[in-house]
């Protein structure tokens, strides 16, 4: 028995409801987890780092995971990893056999069958093509369907993203592809549950019901409006019918497929939906939209699915925690709650600044900029309509300066944030550097650092060659207003998308969107030492960088010694991390959550949880825990599939002062 508190992101990932329909199981960055369908409660989880796609066994005993490359399989009675295949490339759909011990899967270009039982795998078909793509932050892949029978196996092109346009029929036992659909017309196309019929959204606006061997059309209705998304409603002849979307409400309509009858629903909001049972659909909101009334309500109680950004204050004394669509809160380096921002979330996406010994931070959002007591929480100060809403911003450590740049283009400001006077700008009248991707300022103030597409003289008017066309990093006198010096990189061609100074100010860290290496440079561009991974974030005295990486099956946070080049320590979550101003432990940022590990040993210390705009849980790995009255109402013991409410109060893991005595503070 071990308290659970609910955290999740569902936006990336898949979602499989089981045979009973009692448990929701959800695959995600943030690993697997199995809610109560009905609660919401955290039942199980599986903490590993982008968990691709989940499927139950036909007998609700077990689900398969994608997990990078391999896929698990864990018994749920047991709660053991029973078995494990091993791939070349990551893995989607995962799919049970209903009748054997198989599992259909993509790995790469491949169609693939794996029996858990033997640990035999084969190879279907290779398409030479990849079957999954990233769109928006969102991974999509090709579906995979097995008839009731387990005989044959349905793909689909996912519309989406794939080109292609072909669905594929395969024998299983004769290993064999027997049949080809061209659904090019298509806007949805599937299996129905009984096996025997397919179901067509086509380009004309019907409904189709076709043989599935024939394909001798059964049934044709006809809706009043064009649709691409289609989900069965369990243990009815009913399918929701609507389209997905991140940005409008689109309407919804109950098709009965026996009677004809059309039912229009309230309209929904969501780009991925699970439909639970007769009147409530799952979406990728993490909201339970009932099917009756329109109305949606929370499936898990705590509010807060994502910190985006954590950023520390100029002397690591405290940092600013930012969640996705939520107020930023300011903790200190004991994690004790300081201040929360009110409606502060966009007045700070741009960027953020907290000055050493000052009792202000500085935030910017498009345009605008912002001063905040952080006492109170309230603005002190606003300099209204000062920037361009579309370049990004860069804010010196001590709040004084805030310089601006066009990312993809060449124009860029400098301004003090002492009386919001701009400093100087550069706006050519022409498109020729090849854009300014990522920037930082000198600890001193001194200079401002680009990377870049390619190397480029600012302040010529010529296009660059051929030869210029390489990534490249651009320095500026703060005090002269001009460029310096540039250097090109041996990066691959793309953008360095992150760059840094070192804390005292006498070297350069460069990363690629296009290569996990990171190069370290001194001020006259000469190379002096490289680092696998990209770069993290440097400690507050310098000795250590920190870089992420997720080199095939690898996902890991890297600490270095700067000095030596040597790896200090390694733990197996990739993202941003800090190294604590003690350089005692190592804040990692995952999904809605805060993990503290111990730097010397790679151990997890604690996970600090958030929830609404000031509470909090801390929960050890032993189960210990501590957190705020509220924050505390959101964990409970999960026991299998026994939940049991928490009554901390009587509870001997619970904790009082948890954090501060793990880091001796």
């Amino acid at each position: 028995m071990h308290p659970m508190h609910p955290v999740v992101d569902f936006s990336e990932g898949d979602v499989a409801l089981s045979p009973n329909g009692k448990i929701i199981g959800i695959a995600s960055r943030t690993g697997v987890r199995l809610h109560d369908a009905v609660s919401g409660k955290l039942l199980n989880m599986v903490d590993v780092y982008f968990a691709h796609s989940i499927s139950f066994s036909p007998d609700g005993q077990q689900i398969a995971f994608s997990y990078q490359n391999s896929i698990q399989i864990l018994d749920l009675e047991s709660d053991e990893i029973i078995g494990q295949y091993e791939a070349d490339s990551p893995c989607f759909s995962v799919t049970y056999s209903p009748v054997s011990k198989e599992i259909a899967f993509y790995s790469g270009a491949q169609l693939k069958i794996w029996n858990f039982i033997t640990g035999k795998s084969w190879v279907l078909e290779d398409s030479k093509h990849a079957h999954h793509c990233r769109l928006q932050g969102v991974v999509e892949s090709d579906d995979i369907q097995y008839t009731p029978d387990g005989k044959y196996l349905l793909t689909i092109p996912n519309k989406t993203c794939s080109t292609g346009v072909t669905a594929k029929l395969f024998d299983i036992r004769m290993k064999a592809l027997v049949k080809h659909y061209d659904i090019s017309e298509y806007s949805f196309f599937g299996m129905h549950p009984n096996g025997d019929e397919l179901v067509i959204l086509s380009s004309d606006n019907k409904l189709l019901l076709k043989d599935f061997k024939t394909l001798a059309q059964k049934r044709a209705i006809q809706l009043s409006g064009s649709y691409e998304a289609l989900e069965y409603i369990p243990g009815t002849n009913k399918v929701l019918v609507t389209n997905l979307g991140q940005y409008s409400n689109a309407p919804v309509f109950i098709v009965d497929l026996l009677t004809e009858e059309i039912r229009r629903k309230p309209s929904l909001k969501a780009t991925k939906m699970l439909v639970l049972n007769s009147g409530k659909v799952l979406t990728n909101r993490l909201d339970v939209y009932d099917m009756n009334s329109g109305e949606s309500e929370a499936f898990l109680k705590t509010d807060v699915y994502d910190v985006e950004r954590v950023f520390f204050s100029e002397d690591f004394k405290k940092f600013i925690i930012r969640p996705r669509g939520k107020d930023i809160r300011l903790i200190d380096d004991g994690f004790n709650h300081l201040v929360t921002f009110p409606a502060s979330f966009y007045k700070s996406y741009d960027a953020v600044a907290m000055p050493a010994n000052k009792d202000f931070t500085v935030t910017c959002a498009a345009s605008d900029v912002y001063f905040w007591n952080n006492a109170t929480g309230e603005v002190m100060k606003k300099y209204s309509g000062l920037l361009e809403a579309y370049y990004r911003k860069e804010i010196s450590k001590d709040g004084q300066f805030l310089f601006q740049f066009d990312r993809g283009g060449e124009g860029f400001s400098c301004f003090s944030l002492t009386d919001g006077a701009e400093l100087f700008s550069h706006q050519p009248a022409s498109y020729q550097m090849g854009g300014n991707y990522s920037g930082a300022f000198s600890p001193d103030n001194e200079y401002f650092i680009f990377g870049r597409r390619c190397s480029y003289d600012c302040d010529a008017r010529v296009e660059p060659s051929e030869t210029e066309q390489k990534l490249a990093v651009g320095i500026w006198s703060l005090s002269f207003h001009n460029q310096i010096r540039q250097f090109p990189t041996p990066h691959p061609e793309g953008i360095i998308q992150n760059i840094e100074f070192s804390p005292d100010g006498n070297y350069i860290f460069t990363d690629s969107n296009n290569e996990p290496l990171i190069y370290m440079w001194d001020l006259m561009g000469t190379a002096l030492k490289h680092f696998e991974g990209w770069i993290s974030s440097l400690s507050y005295d310098g000795q250590f960088l920190v870089a992420f990486n997720n080199i095939g099956a690898d996902f890991s946070t890297i600490v270095y010694d700067v000095r030596t080049g040597k790896k200090v320590q390694s733990i197996p979550v990739g993202g941003r991390a800090f190294v604590t101003r003690d350089n005692r432990h190592l804040i990692s940022v995952r999904a809605s959550r805060l993990e503290v590990w111990e730097l010397s040993t790679g151990l997890l210390k604690f996970t600090y949880y958030l929830a609404g705009t000031s509470d909090w849980v801390a929960l050890t790995p032993e189960g210990d825990y501590d957190g705020t009255p509220d924050g505390l109402k959101e964990i409970h013991y999960s026991d299998g599939f026994r939940v049991y409410p928490l009554n901390w109060e009587n509870d001997k893991h619970y904790k009082p002062g948890l954090i501060q005595n793990i880091l001796k503070l």
